[in-house]
């Protein structure tokens, strides 16, 4: 009986190492595995299944050749005397090198607790294979070149992707009541727009101003002037073949004279032309003079006297000289809500006192340990030394921010300590990563660590990495989606607006949604807030959850707006 218990335990421990060589091949692109080496196959875990099959074959091969020679030797052990020199030699061989047999067997019972823990971390991992992320499929659609950073006002910050003709923002501010800066509004929008409008005025010379908005002047040396800001300016004008030739001065510079002629083959009648004057100023206002220099020489006036055309009124329209800036960023639409948390969001008790954290209704809760670092490309910002609305141009932004949690009603008492950082690079993303540290024996009713307040009038419907939906019924209920933790991303779209995009995506989620935890777990985990001006979509990772002082909670999350045509083709749901 013995002999055949040892056999069969033998063979069991066997089974289980081949098991964990398929399982380890099995998952080989889930996050941050590590590689496990044995004997039989040394898989790369970066790679899918179907590159290291061949390792695997090739491994059950030894491992069949050693599961025969097992039953080879331990029938022999069976069939021969216990006083036997086969028999005596085997107990020396089971020892593998270690003093007693005891010691070996051991060792094998640690190798085995060993490959069942990495199983069981491996089984948690792999339920977030084969998801979509959305994120991750905004960065495939878009090709932004350039990033810059600015402060807009004291506590408010943005930093803007673009590639030169679209762009997304993000906004950051400071909380009111604390010093906790948060990432606020998602913009989308255009490179280089409109900025201002002038009308002609102080007009000098003979002017013909009887049939608006169409003005006109056929005496040489007739002038106007118009006051616009802009790095580019554009001259607004009728057009036919009559069309003389003007002259325009740009602040005083008379040395560099610009030319432009209304004069057009056939007439534009109620379409204005915009001629370019000027590009590459300096975005202040700027005062053109232009002076009517009579027929183009290039073209000879037909059907009657050459004549200077000018789109003289709608000023709040068009106007006569138009100012765009180059460089300029004109929103389209806000796609996050500025107000509303993004990033995180902890409701703790403490001695009968519970607020969520950071500032919400008004009442500070979190506090800096350290001032807040802003840098662009590795370079630390001094916001004393930074014009308000100047850019600094780069290719990476960060936010480094240390702070701790205190309520008003006992103060010096640290309830936590927590640090976050926040990353933006040329993919348009905002990257989160932080950890909140108990210092005090608390109870965190709540942890939001993603959450994507849109605005209803640009985005309405929530859609599930696992391809679950629904659009917002606008009536401030909730609705739970049933996916739980095994959903790692979300994002919002709309019906209207069919090119916007919302979207989150949870980046380390065994321990931003405490999988594999049993004490304090929320019991839904996805809600859906259907509220009336912004619906939240929130990822919950906690729920009553009794912390002692020194407990850590990380989390990390990835967040990216974006204006892509069609996107609706490429989402879940």
């Amino acid at each position: 009986m013995f002999y055949k218990y040892n056999k069969l335990a033998v063979r069991i421990a066997i089974f289980i190492l081949a098991f964990s060589i398929i399982s380890v091949g099995a998952i080989g692109n889930t996050e941050e595995v590590t590689r496990m080496n044995n004997k039989y196959c040394n898989l790369d875990v970066n790679k899918n299944i179907s590159e290291e099959y061949i390792k695997i074959n090739d491994g059950f091969g030894k491992v069949e050749a050693d599961i025969n020679a097992t039953n080879n030797r331990v029938n022999e052990i069976i069939t021969t005397p216990v006083d036997g020199t086969i028999a005596a030699q085997e107990i020396i061989d089971a020892r593998g090198g270690e003093a007693t047999l005891g010691l070996r067997l051991d060792g094998n019972a640690q190798d085995i607790s060993d490959i069942n823990a990495n199983l069981t971390e491996y089984a948690k991992k792999i339920k977030y294979m084969n998801q979509a992320d959305y994120v991750e499929l905004i960065k495939k659609h878009t090709n932004y070149n350039r990033l810059r950073f600015r402060m807009i006002a004291e506590n408010s910050y943005q930093v803007c992707v673009d590639n030169g003709n679209n762009y997304v923002s993000y906004g950051f501010i400071k909380d009111a009541n604390d010093d906790f800066i948060k990432l606020g509004a998602c913009d989308i929008g255009l490179i280089g727009g409109l900025v201002d409008t002038g009308l002609a005025t102080n007009l000098t010379g003979t002017w013909n101003t009887a049939s608006p908005p169409d003005y006109y002047t056929t005496i040489a040396e007739s002038t106007f002037t118009v006051n616009v800001t802009g790095t580019k300016l554009v001259f607004r004008h009728r057009a036919d073949s009559r069309g003389g030739i003007f002259e325009f001065v740009i602040d005083g510079d008379t040395a560099n004279p610009i030319t432009i002629s209304t004069w057009n083959l056939t007439d534009t009648g109620g379409v204005r032309l915009e001629s370019e004057i000027v590009r590459g100023l300096n975005n202040v206002e700027h005062t053109i003079v232009a002076t009517y220099k009579g027929a183009d020489p290039n073209h000879a006036p037909t059907g009657g006297t050459a004549r200077g055309w000018i789109n003289g009124t709608d000023a709040l329209v068009a106007g006569t000289i138009q100012g765009y800036d180059e460089d300029g960023i004109v929103k389209t639409a806000t796609l996050l809500n500025e107000a509303s948390n993004k990033e995180i969001a902890v409701d703790i008790s403490y001695n009968g006192v519970h607020r969520f954290n950071p500032e919400h209704e008004m009442i500070g809760t979190t506090f800096a340990n350290d001032i807040p670092v802003f840098t662009v490309d590795g370079v630390k910002i001094n916001e004393a030394d930074l014009p308000l609305n100047e850019w600094v141009e780069g290719a990476s932004f960060q936010l480094f921010q240390d702070n701790y949690i205190e309520y008003t009603e006992f103060p010096g008492v640290k309830l936590a300590t927590w640090f976050i950082t926040h990353s933006i690079g040329l993919d348009g993303v905002v990257e989160y990563s932080g950890y909140l540290r108990a210092e005090a024996d608390t109870v965190c009713n709540t942890i939001y660590p993603l959450m994507l307040p849109v605005e209803y009038s640009t985005l309405n419907r929530a859609i599930t990495s696992l391809g679950d939906s629904r659009t917002s019924q606008n009536d401030g209920t909730d609705y739970y989606f049933t996916e739980n933790d095994n959903m790692k991303s979300g994002c919002f779209i709309s019906s209207v607006n069919n090119s916007y995009i919302a979207a989150g995506t949870i980046t380390e989620p065994l321990s931003t949604m405490r999988i594999g935890e049993t004490v304090g777990k929320a019991e839904f985990p996805i809600r859906f807030w259907q509220r009336l001006n912004y619906p939240k979509l929130y990822f919950s990772a906690a729920e009553l959850w009794d912390v002692n002082t020194l407990d850590t909670y990380r989390w990390g999350g990835k967040i990216a707006v974006a204006n892509i045509n069609k996107i609706m083709a490429y989402v879940k749901g």
